[in-house]
């Protein structure tokens, strides 16, 4: 698949390399997005709604031009004979009109073409490979946004942060660096478990799923593993976890048990006192995974 900086020059010279878009990204899916969330042009407009969703996909990679010069440049705007190029509030009106409904709806229809086929067809011992982390974004800096959103202390002298800021947890396709999911929320008040929900659903059974120390939850990790048969998961363990040994089967390859704290037995999905961190394998699906043997850091791997 073409990639956004690949396509960066070509785009501002050539009109025509705008191909690229409904060659990997079909109009047919525009239109349906649009029909599905209801969002299609009611008449005869310069900029309507399939264009204007083209041209929001085109100016996040032409991101140092402004909208009136990718919409222009490109031809996306429709003109009649005699008419001059298209106006920056008509293209703030075609926006608005499009609103974000459709893009999200074209953006899991792509993840559900792209990402989860090619998982499938990168599999490693069988098992499609899945990563899941959690990050934050910077929005525009408005009294709206920062109610929405909220932001990190700057400093007991400094007040808030910058700007406001996004909570976001992706799902990716590892091999292929495909989005296969998002989750957004606010700043204050959530936390990356906490958006998880949506995206692990959305992992296949076959699977393994790598994700980072703060995942380490037994709520988390029993929710993951019953999902469905064989879906595993890896983590790098934090230095202070503590677990009894049930099992030696290799140097460092151990089965272990973990205490689940009181609040977590509280739920009604633990009926025991304690939760194994990792499940007899009913097959040699998932060898042992040798911490030397990857990159980075050194340390303790627990997994499924």
């Amino acid at each position: 698949m073409t990639t956004p900086a690949s396509l960066a020059a070509p785009l501002m010279n050539d009109p025509s390399a705008l191909d690229w878009l409904t060659a990997d990204l079909p109009l047919a899916w525009i239109h349906e997005s649009l029909a599905a969330t209801g969002t299609e042009s009611k008449r005869e407009r310069r900029l309507p709604a399939h264009l204007a969703a083209l041209l929001v996909i085109a100016m996040g990679v032409l991101r140092d031009r402004s909208l009136v010069d990718v919409a222009n440049d490109l031809e996306l705007a429709r003109h009649g004979e005699g008419e001059s190029p298209i106006a920056s509030n008509a293209i703030s009106g075609a926006r608005k009109r499009l609103g974000e409904a459709p893009l999200e709806h074209l953006a899991r229809r792509c993840a559900k073409e792209w990402a989860m086929p090619a998982a499938a067809a990168h599999a490693w011992r069988g098992l499609t490979l899945f990563g899941l982390d959690g990050s934050t974004l910077r929005v525009p800096d408005s009294d709206q946004n920062r109610a929405l959103f909220g932001g990190h202390s700057a400093g007991a002298s400094r007040g808030a942060s910058g700007y406001p800021l996004v909570r976001i947890v992706v799902l990716m396709a590892l091999r292929s660096h495909l989005l296969a999911g998002l989750a957004m929320g606010p700043y204050v008040g959530t936390s990356e478990l906490s958006l998880t929900p949506s995206l692990t659903a959305q992992v296949p059974n076959q699977s393994l799923l790598v994700v980072d120390r703060n995942f380490l939850s037994a709520r988390w990790l029993l929710h993951q593993a019953r999902g469905g048969p064989e879906r595993y998961w890896l983590l790098r363990a934090k230095s202070n976890t503590r677990w009894r040994v049930v099992r030696a089967f290799a140097p460092g390859d151990e089965l272990v048990e973990m205490e689940v704290s009181s609040e977590a037995r509280a739920r009604p999905e633990f009926a025991d006192d304690v939760a194994r961190s990792r499940d007899p394998l009913p097959s040699p699906r998932l060898p042992r995974v040798d911490p030397a043997d990857l990159p980075g850091r050194s340390g303790t791997l627990a997994r499924a």
